[in-house]
């Protein structure tokens, strides 16, 4: 074709019609006088992630007439080029009625850094990790309204909590509003001694949220539980405690309370009993550590008798030690 002095209609369209006939070609015939280049596996696939970026960074979701505006292309071949697009993973379709919407794909994500993403723009638009009901029609701003919100809930974006939802991409804002309003209540429940199983702490933190949002009935079961371990990891942040897998530990109180108990011992066996070495103190001490109960849970007295003993014994090694230099 290149060699060729003139060429006519016919011409270009067997040339081009040969090229689409190549199985291994990414060219193929839509109708007469259209041909469909594949541009996804090559450097023109970047240019169409950009355009569908810049729309996406703007409108939540938008209609076919949008992509055909956009893209410069006919409305007889809309349809196929919005099948291409959701075939790579560029847009996801809402279908509403007779009409088809579309949001950002999972593939427009990864290439964006996810700034045109559903999760993206809907934190955009969150407040303490959740939306109203009202800013969410807003933001979503098409005719079908409801069939988008209903698309956004089945696929996980977001949680209906009655009047408002929660956006779960902002989970963590969300669980971080949460402890704000019943870390202090929740920690006050560790009590002087600063500890309790983790299962125990964690019931709390559901029952203060439970008394104060009605968030957790409106969430499935996994999404539950990760609010509410996200609540309490803040909460730990936030009030310096300690979290294993087993239990929740202030350690401030913990330590001042492990103090405490260590020197009463020391001082009760004292007024009782002749105690002449180090081994007297223990004989007489340890089995008194171990009468300690302060919870039904018995990782949480194993872990308090632990401790009381090995303060008990600094305590009676500097006794013996301050004697040693006299």
């Amino acid at each position: 074709m290149t060699k060729a002095g003139s060429l006519s209609l016919s011409d270009i369209e067997g040339t081009l019609q040969d090229i689409a006939d190549d199985d291994l070609s990414a060219f193929e015939r839509r109708r007469s006088g259209v041909y469909y280049y594949d541009p996804f596996e090559t450097r023109e696939g970047s240019r169409v992630s950009d355009e569908l970026k810049s729309i996406f960074t703007y409108d939540l979701v938008v209609n076919t007439q949008t992509i055909e505006s956009r893209f410069d292309i006919a409305p007889t071949d809309v349809d196929f080029f919005t099948d291409e697009l959701e075939g790579e993973d560029y847009v996801r379709r809402i279908a509403a009625g007779e009409r088809d919407y579309y949001v950002s794909g999972p593939r427009l994500k990864d290439e964006t850094s996810g700034d045109a993403s559903v999760d993206s723009r809907l934190q955009e638009e969150a407040k303490h990790g959740t939306i109203s009901h009202t800013d969410l029609e807003n933001v979503v701003d098409v005719a079908a309204t409801s069939d988008v919100i209903r698309f956004l809930e089945k696929n996980d974006f977001i949680a209906d909590l009655d009047g408002e939802y929660v956006v779960k991409s902002a989970m963590d804002e969300y669980a971080a509003h949460l402890a704000n309003e019943v870390g202090e209540s929740a920690v006050d429940e560790l009590g002087d001694v600063g500890v309790l199983p983790l299962s125990e702490f964690e019931q709390i933190l559901r029952n203060e949220i439970d008394e104060l949002f009605d968030v957790l009935p409106h969430l499935d079961r996994q999404d539950s539980e990760d609010l509410v371990a996200a609540v309490r990891d803040e909460v730990a942040t936030r009030h310096d405690l300690e979290v294993s897998r087993e239990l929740v530990v202030d350690p401030a109180r913990f330590d001042d309370y492990v103090a405490r108990r260590a020197e009463q011992i020391r001082d009760d066996i004292e007024s009782e009993n002749e105690l002449a070495t180090p081994s007297d103190y223990r004989d007489h001490g340890h089995p008194e550590i171990e009468t300690i109960e302060i919870s039904d849970a018995t990782r949480v007295n194993q872990h308090v008798r632990g401790a009381i003993t090995d303060q008990f014994d600094t305590l009676v090694d500097q006794r013996f030690s301050a004697e040693s230099d006299a």
